[in-house]
């Protein structure tokens, strides 16, 4: 199956240039007015000085998914290739393409023959004023686009100066900008420009509100969409004492849906500069400059997809003749002009200019396991962009200016999925949630009632900063005593309905929260929540059940009884894991850190390990270990249990109580990440501390089935000294 969307589109939002037609009356020309006259005057000039240049670009992008509490590596492509542009032709040599899908296979493998119409893209034109930096289009508005007033605020910022090899100092100014309304075509950041040629030699920006899939932000069922720009960023290196050229790009992005986020990271390097050009000529001045140019950037057509193949070829591509066959197609399509899958139009090499551009490959190296790839696909740190680099981007982005505010249109959805879940509280509970975009924050209300008459509702503001979310909320509503039986997800709520099998305990919380969390486009490698809220039993409401309605004998499982108290606390959640690669060994590792004060005053650390990987023949093995304690008074609705999909499994839930537990999960397995058999064990004891080392654990065996790398899990498991079959569904969780 392959799925044709542009790789990058959501984090370059590149495209032909188009101006802003809204214009400001000119005012005072103070120090930034005449810094962003100099950049734009001189970003309409066509510089020809370079006649040649040759380079090799690197770049990688990663997709991320996050759901239920677990995040995992999706999708990853990596791309080498040689550059030798002349004015008349643009070649591009394949050197390396390799690209990982650990949900459906380990290793790495071929990306798609079509790579060949997404590499022409590596290819940056000298004269074109854009270079890198093509924001300008129907999807953004570039700050230095004439009438861009209209749209931003300017400012001047800091300044730096650079001692060059040969003695000369070169001074660089800060031109700040920030959108004068929060709006998803408008971006918030900063131009690094030269103030002796006044090109841009440093980019940073950010979208001032995320995208909505929907114009009209409304939905009914069908889950929004939204995505985000988190930050680009594009540094450019001066060549020759002479050209500024581009060195590297950093962009990462978030999609989000449905309650769950796919985050993206992009990143580009290029190196080992040859520039022809006359080193003599000097740069056109500014007072030959116009406004509207009639020298057009030749930029070439791409195209491309990302494809998924669960056996796709591993080894040299010289050995694949599928592969080569529709690589030499898509070769075609590039020399041809033609961008669209049926060959129905063509419109020459480029728009605009008849430059010739040409792939190629060696057809003897091998692309995947060949020189031009340093490690493996996985390796985290290992990008074309270094460790040193990225700490300068974080440390660049968080200077960025922020967003202003302003009230932007609201959103509404309704009866999507994640406001839809079942339980036997609330029975089947329905959700209305309205959003109001407010630039730097944004206010959220959610209101739900369920068929058996519980209802509740949840207030907050969300504010994201560089490296920082914040929201503050209040609420009422149910909340579970083990979150990570993963309550409300679509698989608890699938379970409760058509199996009767709720295994979640309720009691109902009524406070004010402060929750602090990376940003969503970055990993989320901690959480803190500090709250104040009255805790109430709830009982169970609800019997309605596919189950009930085909079982005289079935009865609805009791809700714990929890104890009325005012309580304030806090937690802290931090997290590790390393390797992406399903053929490799992954290791994770969560500490929680949780307490609170008020009628009762209690702390319950706990910690959780767990590695999985491959021991050979296709054989491979899955542990989790865990253990946690109470200090205090621990009241019921804090006690850990034991029993369950998430703990031991073929026993009732909260089978045991108590403010101490430990558990051992293992499974070997069999099969492939899309699809893998697995044979299991769990045994695991919740109770009194002074009893941890002689109390009697529960323990239950089985088997079942994980698809696409543990994101579905479904069990049947049978309780081992008591319990019974049992048949289990988990979402987004290992092990």
């Amino acid at each position: 199956m392959r799925l044709r969307l542009p790789v990058v589109a959501l984090l370059l939002l590149c495209a032909s240039p188009a101006a802003a037609q809204d214009t400001l009356p000119p005012g005072p020309r103070d120090a930034a007015t005449e810094l962003l006259r100099l950049a734009r005057a001189r970003r309409a000039v066509v510089d020809t000085r370079i006649s040649a240049y040759q380079a090799t670009a690197h770049e990688r992008f990663s997709a991320r998914l996050a759901v239920a509490g677990v995040e995992k590596l999706i999708f990853r492509r990596e791309t080498a290739a040689r550059i030798d542009w002349t004015r008349d032709t643009v070649r591009i040599e394949v050197l390396g393409a390799r690209e990982a899908q650990p949900l459906v296979r380990g290793g790495a493998g071929l990306p798609p023959p079509d790579i060949a119409g997404t590499v022409p893209a590596l290819a940056f034109d000298p004269a074109d004023a854009e270079m890198l930096l093509r924001v300008d289009s129907t999807e953004l508005r570039h700050p230095l686009a004439p009438g861009s007033e209209a749209f931003y605020r300017f400012s001047s910022g800091d300044s730096t100066s650079i001692r060059l090899p040969d003695g000369r100092g070169v001074r660089i100014r800060e031109l700040r900008f920030a959108a004068r309304r929060p709006d998803p075509r408008l971006i918030n950041g900063s131009f690094w420009i030269d103030d002796e040629t006044h090109s841009v030699v440093r980019a940073a920006f950010r979208l001032s509100r995320p995208r909505s899939a929907t114009d009209s932000r409304w939905s009914v069922l069908v889950p929004e969409v939204t995505a985000d720009l988190d930050h680009v960023t594009i540094d450019y290196g001066l060549l020759d004492l002479r050209w500024w050229l581009p060195r590297t790009l950093v962009a990462r992005g978030v999609v989000r849906i449905a309650g769950s986020r796919l985050p993206l990271a992009y990143e580009r390097r290029y190196e080992n500069y040859r520039v022809t050009g006359d080193t003599l000529a000097s740069v056109p001045p500014l007072e030959t400059v116009i406004a509207d140019s009639a020298a057009r950037p030749c930029r070439p057509r791409t195209f491309g997809s990302i494809g998924i193949f669960v056996g796709a070829p591993a080894d040299s591509v010289a050995r694949d003749s599928t592969w080569n066959a529709a690589w030499s197609r898509a070769v075609a399509r590039v020399a041809a002009g033609d961008t669209t899958r049926a060959g129905r139009t063509k419109a020459g090499a480029a728009e605009g200019c008849d430059r010739a551009f040409i792939v190629t490959r060696d057809r003897g190296s091998d692309l995947v396991a060949g020189p031009a790839f340093a490690g493996s696909i996985f390796d985290e740190g290992e990008g074309p962009v270094s460790e040193e680099e990225l700490e300068a981007v974080s440390e660049l982005i968080r200077r960025l200016p922020g967003n202003s505010w302003g009230v932007a249109s609201p959103g509404v959805q309704f009866l999507t999925p994640e406001l839809v879940r079942f339980n036997r509280v609330e029975g089947l509970s329905l959700g209305v949630r309205g959003v109001l975009p407010l630039g730097p924050a944004e206010v959220r209300g959610e209101l739900r009632a369920g068929t058996a008459g519980e209802v509740g509702g949840r207030l907050s503001g969300v504010r994201s900063a560089p490296g920082l979310q914040v929201e503050v909320a209040a609420y009422r509503g149910l909340e579970v005593v083990d979150v990570a039986s993963q309550p409300f997800s679509l698989p608890s709520s699938v379970s409760a309905f058509l199996l009767g099998r709720d295994e979640n305990d309720y009691f109902r919380s009524t406070g004010a929260e402060l929750s602090l969390s990376p940003p969503p486009a970055r990993r989320r490698s901690w959480d803190l929540r500090l709250f104040a809220e009255r805790q109430e039993p709830v009982g169970a409401r609800s019997e309605l059940s596919l189950r009930g309605l085909v079982d005289e004998g079935y009865e609805v499982r009791d809700n714990l009884s929890a104890e009325s108290l005012d309580q304030a606390g806090a937690t802290l959640r931090v997290r590790a894991s390393r390797g992406d690669d399903p053929a490799g060994l992954r290791t994770r590792a969560e500490l929680e850190l949780h307490g609170e004060t008020g009628d009762r005053t209690f702390a319950r650390p706990m910690v959780r390990l767990g590695a999985d990987g491959l021991l050979g023949g296709g054989v491979g093995f899955g542990a989790t270990l865990a253990a946690g304690t109470g200090v205090g008074e621990v009241p019921v609705q804090r006690a850990w249990q034991i029993g369950g999909a998430t703990t031991v499994r073929g026993h009732d839930p909260a089978a045991l109580r108590g403010e101490a537990l430990w558990l051992a999960r293992g499974e070997l397995t069999r099969g492939s990440p899309v699809f893998r058999f697995s044979v299991f064990g769990d045994a695991g004891w919740a109770g009194e501390r002074q009893e941890v080392w002689n109390g009697r654990p529960l323990r239950g065996a089985g088997f079942g089935v994980a698809l696409l790398d543990n994101l579905l899990r479904v069990d049947l498991a049978k309780g081992i000294g008591g319990g019974g079959w049992r048949m289990h569904l988990r979402l987004g969780g290992g092990l």
